[in-house]
């Protein structure tokens, strides 16, 4: 049996500041610098941002899932 979970050392996350989370009809995170994204919006070292709810943020990278709360 193979093990379907990877781990991401710190210093591999993706890295976003946050400023505000709109949760209208397009959600999006505006972030530091002025930058809105939206679903979907690649980041730094290849992070895709795949979800945007509630109370956290989901990026993929390949294999590798991350989530992080608000």
């Amino acid at each position: 049996m193979v093990s379907a979970v990877s781990t991401v050392s710190g210093s591999d996350l993706p890295t976003l500041a946050v400023r505000a989370v709109d949760f209208g009809f397009v959600p999006c995170v505006s972030a530091g610098g002025g930058h809105r994204l939206s679903e979907g919006a690649m980041l730094r070292g290849a992070w895709v941002l795949k979800r945007i709810i509630r109370d956290q943020l989901a990026f993929r990278r390949g294999a590798q899932r991350v989530q992080l709360r608000l």
